[in-house]
């Protein structure tokens, strides 16, 4: 992989923590008739020779950051590919990662464990997380996931079709010393963050393919709640 830093999302394509990812990518913003405005990043990797291109837009209005993924391979023969999308979070004691489903599983995928209760821990929550934790969701029961901060009193919603992003996972340094250095190193000074992901796999020891002259598109929205405090359900609006 490449490099890495904890602020905003890192958009990973077609490896997770892509080396182009610190690289300059094509940039386009633009203004829309009906008052909304795009950011459109994109590139054309160099392992396959595959475009992706990434828009997100904001309506007037809306607190609603809209992501739409296009991928195309232009040339003649199969690329493979991973897709991981990867908000990085400020944690806090308050701080809990909110997901649907019951099951997870570690890199590699040789121990899976119940989520969120395991060994007698709610693994959920920043404050219990007491080893570096990174989980892959597995049989993704709903289209959304996000935390919340019971303290600061708001989060973050990610919502996708699961059948088209069915990948999910959550990483944290936990309360661990890797978690005080890594803070400065990797996130200039914003202090103790997790991440949350979305992606095409369902883990990241797995490549799906685009074939030739294939093009793969679907859509993702992110927006925050507040005041709200832990939710079970959310939709695209």
């Amino acid at each position: 992989g490449g490099a890495y830093m904890g602020a905003g999302v890192e958009l990973n394509y077609p490896q997770a923590h892509s080396i182009t990812n610190l690289m300059p990518r094509k940039v386009r913003a633009i203004q829309n008739e009906d008052g909304s405005a795009t950011v459109t990043v994109s590139e054309w990797e160099r392992v396959y020779r595959t475009q992706w291109q990434i828009s997100f837009t904001l309506k007037p209005g809306e607190a609603r950051l809209l992501q739409h993924v296009v991928f195309y391979n232009r040339s003649h023969i199969p690329g493979r590919y991973r897709y991981w999308c990867n908000a990085s979070v400020p944690v806090s004691e308050n701080f809990q990662f909110i997901y649907p489903e019951k099951m997870a599983s570690e890199h590699g995928g040789t121990n899976i464990i119940t989520w969120p209760n395991y060994l007698d821990n709610d693994w959920s929550f920043y404050r219990n997380i007491y080893e570096i934790l990174g989980m892959y969701f597995l049989e993704a029961k709903d289209n959304f996931f996000g935390y919340y901060d019971y303290g600061r009193k708001f989060g973050v919603v990610h919502h996708g079709d699961r059948h088209r992003v069915p990948g999910k996972k959550v990483w944290s340094w936990g309360q661990t010393l890797y978690q005080w250095a890594r803070k400065d190193d990797l996130s200039e000074g914003l202090g103790p963050y997790g991440e949350t992901q979305s992606g095409r796999p369902v883990n990241q020891e797995h490549f799906e393919f685009i074939m030739p002259q294939e093009v793969i598109h679907w859509n993702e929205v992110w927006y925050p709640v507040k005041n709200l405090g832990r939710f079970i359900q959310a939709t695209d609006q």
